[in-house]
């Protein structure tokens, strides 16, 4: 029978840093079992939300959306410009599975994106103040799907970014990409505030694509980039490498 060595179990940690690369703050954020961050986005006043994993018994505020859970995966916080205190930090919905991205809206509203315990993609939008859950929208078809990008544009519109193997994801009609061209697309959702859904569509060839990051300009243009190995990805004229 094997001897059980306690070990340190990892927390969460958020660190900021002057344009020099010198530290000017820095913390941590955990309980007694192992605490992860994924990702992070800075409101309009210096506030820093940010999301992550959890192994349970995490520390949540006052006035949380979801103050205990004891199964629950992945939790969401922010910390002061200054990094004095927690604004917030509360547990996710037991239904997500894995956070993979995080912006914020010109109201400091948060809007995580990831995927649920059922194998799907999922954008939830969390208030200001980490009280209230506004919405909580899953992303599905009969394979698997996953988030892994998301950004807000200056009217509160989000636009959510992942990769999809469901030959039936819910794309809108009109689409730039109708059907699944490969085993597995890239996809691109456009959620109003409420979290309806406007436009939904595939994106790429017939082998693998996967979305990393995504940007919207003040036009309106969409930025999108990540990882193909689709021969046949849509390309435009004049491009460098059609």
């Amino acid at each position: 029978m094997g001897i059980q060595i306690p070990g340190p179990c990892p927390d969460a940690v958020v660190i900021k840093v002057d344009p020099s690369g010198k530290q000017t703050w820095g913390t941590l954020l955990g309980g007694p079992t192992a605490d992860n961050g994924t990702a992070l986005a800075i409101d309009t006043n210096g506030n820093v939300a940010f999301t992550g994993s959890t192994g349970g018994q995490f520390p949540t505020t006052p006035g949380a959306a979801i103050r205990s859970s004891a199964s629950a995966t992945a939790f969401a916080a922010k910390v002061s410009s200054d990094g004095s205190k927690f604004l917030y930090s509360t547990y996710l919905p037991e239904s997500v599975a894995a956070t993979s991205a995080i912006a914020v809206d010109a109201a400091g509203s948060a809007y995580i994106a990831g995927k649920t315990s059922a194998g799907h993609a999922f954008v939830l939008k969390l208030s200001a103040d980490g009280s209230t859950i506004n919405f909580n929208v899953t992303l599905a078809g009969g394979g698997a799907d996953a988030a892994t990008a998301v950004v807000v544009d200056p009217a509160g519109d989000a636009f959510v970014a992942g990769r999809t193997t469901s030959p039936d994801f819910p794309v809108t009609a009109g689409a730039f990409q109708q059907q699944l061209k490969g085993t597995q697309n890239s996809f691109l959702v456009r959620l109003d505030p409420s979290g309806n859904v406007l436009s939904s569509t595939y994106f790429g060839g017939s082998g693998s694509d996967s979305p990393s990051l995504i940007a919207v300009d003040s036009a309106g243009h969409i930025d999108l980039v990540g990882s193909t190995s689709s021969l046949d990805l849509p390309t435009t004229q004049g491009t460098m490498q059609r």
